[in-house]
C-alpha cells in the first residue's frame, strides 16, 4: 500500500509546489526512490519554509555541494521526523553560477543548516546570503580558495608558511 501511496503523494506535492512557486520550480526527477526538484536560487528559502510548515519536512538531513564545471550545485536532503513521508527523502537542487555562487540561507528554517552552509562556504565557496555567522568552519582563516572546487590549486609551500605564521606568529619569534 505504501508503495502505491508514494507516487500519488509526490504528484500532489509537485502540483502544490508548481502552483505556489511557479517558474521557480524546475525539473522533477526521482533517484533512488527519492523525489528531486530543481529550485531557482532566489526562491529557495521560501520553498524550504513552505516545505517545513506545510509538508512537515522538519529535518534537514544533509546539505551538500557538487562542482559541475561552469556551475555549482547545492543539494538539500529533507525528511520528516518522527514520521517520515511515504517516499524516502525529498531532494532539492539549486544550481548557481561558478563566478558568483549565491544562495539564500535556510538556517532560519532549519538550525542545522548553519554549520552545513559554513562548511559549503569553506570548502566550495558558495555564499549563503543572510547567514548569521559566515566564517570558515574547517580551514584556518588564512586559507586561500576553496579546496573542493575542481579548479582548485594549492601551493603547499606558501600555504604552510601562511598557516604556521597565523597560528604561531612570524618565524623567528620566540625561537
Amino acid at each position: 500500500m505504501a508503495e502505491q501511496a508514494a507516487p500519488a503523494v509526490v504528484e500532489a506535492l509537485d502540483a502544490a509546489l508548481r502552483e505556489r512557486f511557479g517558474e521557480a520550480i524546475g525539473e522533477r526527477r526521482a533517484r533512488h526512490e527519492m523525489p528531486e526538484w530543481s529550485v531557482a536560487a532566489p526562491a529557495l528559502a521560501q520553498v524550504c519554509a513552505w516545505l517545513k510548515a506545510e509538508q512537515g519536512l522538519n529535518h534537514l538531513v544533509l546539505l551538500s555541494t557538487v562542482d559541475r564545471g561552469e556551475r555549482l550545485e547545492v543539494v538539500y536532503f529533507l525528511d520528516a521526523m518522527p514520521t517520515p513521508p511515504p517516499y524516502q527523502r525529498l531532494v532539492l537542487r539549486v544550481s548557481v553560477d561558478r563566478a558568483d555562487p549565491r544562495v539564500p540561507t535556510v538556517s532560519g528554517v532549519w538550525a542545522a543548516a548553519n554549520w552545513h552552509e559554513r562548511e559549503a562556504w569553506d570548502l566550495m565557496g558558495i555564499v549563503f546570503e543572510g547567514h548569521p555567522d559566515p566564517r570558515r568552519l574547517l580551514l584556518p582563516d588564512v586559507w586561500e580558495g576553496h579546496p573542493l572546487r575542481k579548479d582548485y590549486t594549492w601551493d603547499a609551500d606558501t600555504m604552510v608558511d601562511a598557516i604556521l605564521e597565523a597560528e604561531l606568529g612570524p618565524r623567528g619569534e620566540g625561537s
